[in-house]
């Protein structure tokens, strides 16, 4: 049974949903619909179906030459979020046919203006996630124009990010794990075209996020043995001494990359302090510090509770290991404090009227603290 404050949540949603201009992914109405996919399957009621439903058209009625091409909120994270909705058999479509001006515009746009900066939210991985998950597609195959498409941008990106991912530059893409400061984005002497993040706990932190691109286009067998290269230089000055002073969520973080990697069994983690910092890692979990971070973090996915605990369940999933169902024991406690939830329910009266979509999407809003937790 659904509580009061489920309930308060889903009606904000469904009064809130159609007025959001954001058409995206993260913040806007492609998040939600996907909020909805889901709230309808667990809860048997068609009516947040069909609503899920409306918005995918309204998304696609609002579509038009202005739309970014990005993952956070343009066409890449739009295009993933409707091949995400028909590989979990929420709608059933052709997706090579629905999504064909989609890989078209993408790939053109890549191919003459790559992304400045290598992160998911509006860089290179963004990009190559849409790519990625195109191609995971059961019904994609080498016979098919769009699959090519798609596989040739991944190959583009692959020679792109081996230009970019200097030993100086992977250095930088290691400073958010051991520096917990909030900072800026910036970018790297040298590499004017490379902007990297840095700062603390962020669920879409650089290196974290390209580690798992990496190893999901290892596993696809895209263009091995260059990947594979990256990954070994990813990898490479990964130690102890760099990530002991991380933030425990930061260690959360870069532990499901790793386990990852491991599942993979990948060579290359065979030629670095790969399985010392790996089991450093899994039995170094400190459990005041991670008290004391909880305190703080708040409840969203970006940056809060909701993303430490989607970590910790893929890490269950993963793993099996104990120490990650504690922590999910943990996180509850604090996810399900009634001040923090009604802090978040009771958002300031303007923003709701302004309709903000920073209040409501899966980034940062409503819709993913309600899916991950």
């Amino acid at each position: 049974m659904q509580s009061d404050r489920h309930n308060r949540i889903i009606n904000t949603l469904l009064l809130n949903a159609s007025f959001i201009d954001n058409i995206g992914l993260m913040h806007g109405k492609m998040g939600i619909s996907i909020f909805f996919f889901h709230l309808s399957r667990k809860t048997g009621k068609q009516i947040y179906e069909d609503y899920a439903g409306e918005l995918i058209d309204e998304i696609y009625d609002d579509i038009n030459t202005s739309t970014p091409v990005d993952f956070e909120n343009g066409l890449a994270g739009i295009g993933w979020g409707i091949e995400y909705l028909v590989q979990n058999g929420f709608i059933d479509a052709d997706t090579n046919e629905v999504l064909e001006e989609f890989d078209n515009k993408i790939f053109d746009w890549f191919i003459h203006h790559t992304p400045s900066d290598i992160g998911l939210l509006n860089g290179l991985c963004g990009i190559g996630f849409y790519f990625l998950k195109r191609i995971q597609n059961t019904q994609s195959s080498d016979e098919k124009l769009q699959t090519l498409i798609n596989k040739q941008g991944l190959i583009q990106l692959v020679d792109v990010l081996e230009s970019w991912l200097t030993y100086e530059v992977i250095e930088e893409l290691l400073d958010w794990v051991s520096n917990s400061s909030k900072n800026s984005n910036k970018s790297i002497e040298g590499q004017e075209n490379c902007q990297l993040q840095i700062g603390g706990f962020d669920i879409t932190s650089d290196y974290s996020v390209l580690l798992w691109l990496l190893t999901e286009l290892q596993e696809k067998d895209i263009f091995n043995s260059k990947v594979e290269r990256l990954i070994t230089d990813l990898l490479k000055p990964l130690s102890i001494k760099k990530v002991v002073t991380m933030v425990e969520a930061n260690k959360l973080l870069l532990l499901l990359g790793l386990t990852k990697l491991k599942s993979t069994n990948v060579q290359c983690t065979k030629k670095v302090e790969f399985e010392s910092v790996y089991t450093y890692l899994i039995n170094g979990i400190n459990y005041d510090s991670l008290e004391e971070e909880f305190v703080n973090l708040p409840l969203k996915v970006k940056n809060g509770l909701a993303g430490v605990y989607s970590l910790c369940k893929q890490l269950c999933e993963m793993t099996n290991e104990d120490v990650f169902n504690r922590i999910l024991c943990l996180l509850s406690s604090f996810i399900d404090q009634e001040a923090r939830i009604e802090q978040l329910l009771c958002q300031d009266e303007s923003s709701i009227l302004a309709k903000e979509e920073y209040v409501f999407g899966l980034l940062e809003g409503f819709a993913g603290i309600y899916i991950l937790t």
